[in-house]
């Protein structure tokens, strides 16, 4: 079941509800993005969670400190103010996950807990705490909570045992801890392609080089050896669609945040691009996630703080999503400055500043009823908005399923041109003539609408008008079954840029006037 968010954007740090946090902070330089300090905290974050569903944008942060520390976590709702969450303090509070369903976790809208000496707890929704993995389950230290996409609980294990750097599962048909692969180093970090694939950060051999590998399929390989850390490893995150793209890996490594796009449709997955989207990150960082927002959280264990990213597309330094000039931008958002951008419909507009276009809805046709060749006005008959707040620019074609002007003694060769935008007394509108050949079963006008705003066009089929051959239902009912087959036609035609009108169907408003009627 789809859930609406209604979402937030923050421009002011959050404070710590009753907590004294740090004053101020460096803030990193990142062309191409607008930073911001989003909270400021009294201690060392940890990893990140956010609540996507129940209360859009609450923010969880785990919380550093010496492994016997009792502590709660921090729960910090859009725009603050952040408060200790959890009426049982724990230790070792650094790694959190949201459970929205409750996968894992005895409630939905839980928070997972995990840390030293190895447990796994949940933290509910009024504050309470539960074991759900109580020390002695099999594993030593949790340093990082995912859901894979069968809503099964992964964590890397961290300890520098004989066979460092497994990655345990738990599901809840089986609430038994188990190794589900092994990396072979110290890991830290994990994220979950939505195509199944495993990705964990390493500390790797070397000091400060640290690895990524890639779990699929049953393989565990390398795929980005080599990356520089500061801390215990690489944050790493993978992108929630929009301008950062839904196969593309972030990874925080050493001052750089950095790129790495990849083809996840093959296992492993095949590296495609790289890229350093910016520098200067020059503390030491426990973690990245993507907000529900669009934005990028960046924990800074250093400074004690929680960075927001948000992609400045045209360099104005004004966040893309409160950006009016955004949808004027020229060319693409070139994240890293080396040509990589995500135009998922190919125009050429980056998706973050795309303008929409506009919106045309048909609503009920209008009966023309007497018919005494008036001409009658149909605007009414459908609505046109543009979603950007553009002038729009609408032009029409009718089209009809009797002529404009037959010659059968009938009247209805008297009068034209039958459809009309101004009237000869000055009146403006949409206006089509209340007639009908007598011995057919009625006439329909479907119209063919486009709306333009000066970037995008949208066209629509609606059946504007229907006059019966008489007054009662059945006249009616057959009038509009025309109407009906009579639109299909022409939608056909215009979704294969066939000629209008289509065989057998009339275009109108295009004779010489005729008739006193104008």
């Amino acid at each position: 079941m789809s859930r609406s968010m209604a979402i937030r954007i923050v421009c002011a740090a959050a404070s710590v509800a009753g907590i004294a946090p740090a004053t101020s902070v460096a803030t990193p330089d990142v062309p191409g993005f607008v930073v911001e300090t989003y909270v400021l905290l009294p201690d060392v974050p940890g990893r990140l969670s956010f609540d996507y569903y129940d209360v859009p944008g609450t923010l969880y942060v785990g919380r550093g400190g010496a492994f016997t520390t009792l502590i709660p976590v921090f729960k910090i709702p859009p725009g603050g103010p952040a408060e200790e969450f959890g009426n049982t303090p724990l230790s070792d509070t650094d790694v959190v996950l949201y459970d929205s369903t409750g996968a894992i976790a005895p409630l939905p809208g839980s928070v997972l807990v995990g840390g030293y000496p190895g447990h796994i707890s949940a933290i509910l929704p009024n504050g309470d705490v539960v074991e759900v993995f109580p020390p002695g389950s099999g594993f030593v230290n949790p340093a990082a909570l995912a859901f894979d996409t069968d809503s099964c609980l992964l964590f890397p294990d961290w300890y520098p045992g004989p066979a460092p750097g497994p990655v345990l599962r738990a599901c809840a048909d089986d609430f038994i801890p188990t190794v589900f692969f092994q990396a072979g180093e110290m890991t830290s970090h994990i994220a979950v392609h939505s195509s199944g694939t495993v990705l964990v950060s390493t500390q790797g051999e070397g000091a400060g080089q640290g690895n990524i590998f890639a779990y699929c399929a049953g393989n565990t390989t390398l795929v980005l050896p080599g990356l520089p850390y500061t801390g215990a490893s690489i944050p790493i995150a993978i992108g929630r669609g929009g301008v950062w793209g839904t196969d593309v890996l972030y990874a925080m490594s050493g001052t750089e945040l950095l790129l790495f796009e990849f083809d996840f449709s093959v296992c492993p997955p095949q590296l495609i691009y790289t890229a350093t989207i910016g520098t200067g990150f020059d503390g030491v960082y426990c973690d990245i996630a993507f907000g529900p927002d669009g934005a990028l959280y960046i924990s800074d264990c250093f400074q004690s703080a929680v960075f927001r990213l948000v992609s400045d597309c045209n360099g104005n330094g004004i966040n893309d999503q409160c950006d009016i000039d955004c949808g004027t931008a020229q060319g693409l958002c070139d994240l890293a400055g080396c040509g990589l951008s995500f135009d998922c419909n190919t125009n050429g507009i980056p998706d973050e500043c795309e303008n929409q276009p506009p919106e045309i809805l048909c609503i009920d046709p209008i009966v023309l009823w007497s018919p005494n060749h008036d001409l009658i006005d149909v605007s009414s008959a459908f609505s046109v908005t543009d979603p950007d707040g553009d002038e729009v620019t609408l032009s029409f074609r009718v089209i009809s399923d009797e002529s404009e002007t037959p010659e059968t003694g009938d009247g209805t060769g008297r009068h034209a041109r039958d459809f009309k935008t101004q009237l000869a007394c000055g009146d403006e509108g949409l206006f089509v003539r209340s007639e009908r050949r007598g011995p057919e079963d009625g006439r329909c006008y479907v119209f063919v609408i486009t709306a333009d705003d000066g970037m995008a066009q949208t066209t629509a089929v609606c059946i504007a008008a229907v006059c019966p051959h008489d007054q009662n239902d059945e006249s009616l009912a057959d009038v509009l079954a025309q109407a009906d087959a009579a639109a299909i036609v022409v939608q056909g035609a215009v979704d294969s840029g066939a000629d209008l009108p289509p065989a057998g169907l009339h275009e109108h408003g295009l004779s010489d006037p005729l008739g006193p009627k104008q």
